[in-house]
């Protein structure tokens, strides 16, 4: 997978767009000193212009002129930003699982997580709130939910289930460290 860098914009209300290019939709704007991830290479458009693959928010992927991005580090060791997903295996879990043990486990982290995630942040999707959840080590009902609007609010696909990305992606949000998948699609 590749391990892109750290970075910030330059300039104020930087646009990221759909393409590598003047023309492309703008997805949206980010403020002077945003920090952002970018990938590894650039691309240069029919006019001369030097566009790389950016990451920023939960699901803000495109392009931004290389001109207004400050690299500030390699991000896969000393911010944790970017890290394989290896280290969250290939194990997934979805309702009906449990943890074996009374008071630990892989449940009972997600759920914990899924908590962190509920008193750090404010969803503005109504349809979709981040809720507190039991933790208790049971992928029920209210888990599985909790686990759709945190999909929903970190722009992963929303289907219930807590695997690799979902998993690199909540303990992202809720601890600052563990894996950010859209670094890796910016690379």
């Amino acid at each position: 997978m590749a391990a892109g860098y750290k970075a910030k914009t330059t300039a104020a209300q930087v646009a990221i767009r759909d393409a590598a290019s003047t023309n492309g939709t703008v997805l949206m704007r980010v403020t002077n000193g945003s920090e952002i991830e970018v990938g590894t290479s650039t691309v240069s458009d029919s006019s001369g212009n030097t566009w790389r693959r950016t990451a920023y928010g939960y699901q803000k992927v495109g392009y931004m002129m290389n001109n207004y991005i400050s690299v500030t580090d390699r991000t896969s060791n000393k911010y944790y930003m970017i890290q394989t997903l290896e280290a969250f295996g290939n194990d997934l879990y979805v309702r009906g699982n449990s943890d074996l043990r009374a008071d630990s486990g892989e449940i009972h982290n997600i759920q914990t997580a899924l908590n962190t995630l509920y008193s750090k942040y404010f969803s503005t999707d109504s349809t979709r709130p981040l809720m507190k959840v039991d933790v208790d080590g049971i992928f029920g009902s209210n888990t599985e939910t909790a686990v759709k609007n945190a999909q929903a609010f970190m722009g992963c696909d929303v289907d219930g289930k807590v695997g690799p990305q979902t998993k690199a992606r909540l303990y992202y949000c809720a601890y600052g460290k563990g894996g950010w998948p859209l670094a890796e699609v910016a690379g």
